[in-house]
């Protein structure tokens, strides 16, 4: 049922970040750890690569 004013004691977010094959991922990793969940605020997070291509000259883009 519906309570006004009580805080969830959990809460999930998803966000689809696409970056560039030259993007270094350990430092996207960190700016996320230090700026958007740091520990102070109680908050993790997991990275996950749902989909790995192929670029149009034959390099696994996740490289």
């Amino acid at each position: 049922g519906f309570v006004m004013n009580l805080q969830p004691s959990e809460a999930e977010a998803g966000f689809d970040i696409r970056v560039p094959p030259t993007a270094d991922p350990e430092d996207l990793e960190r700016r996320i750890a230090e700026e958007w969940a740091p520990s102070s605020r109680n908050m993790t997070f997991e990275v996950r690569i749902l989909h790995s291509f192929v670029s149009v000259f034959g390099f696994d883009g996740n490289t």
